[in-house]
């Protein structure tokens, strides 16, 4: 998560690579959602990797919120 939290923060400072981000959250998810239906992974590990899901999605709706904000230059709002 580390790296995802630079990656976001670098895309916000950007601007540009911002759509990237939420293509490679989308990526993160999906990968997360394939671990979560294999069967080597106890419940426990299984609701953690919900959890991962979940904060990503949480992530990903902010940043969308964020991107509309900005594009009708509403910076200080989107900040």
């Amino acid at each position: 998560m580390a790296k995802l939290k630079e990656k976001i923060l670098q895309a916000l400072r950007n601007n540009e690579q911002l759509e990237l981000t939420l293509d490679k959250v989308s990526q993160s998810q999906e990968n997360l959602l394939r671990n979560h239906s294999n069967p080597v992974f106890s419940n426990k590990d299984k609701n953690k990797i919900l959890k991962g899901y979940t904060d990503l999605q949480d992530i990903a709706k902010s940043l969308y919120r964020y991107n509309t904000l900005q594009e009708h230059n509403y910076i200080n709002d989107a900040q």
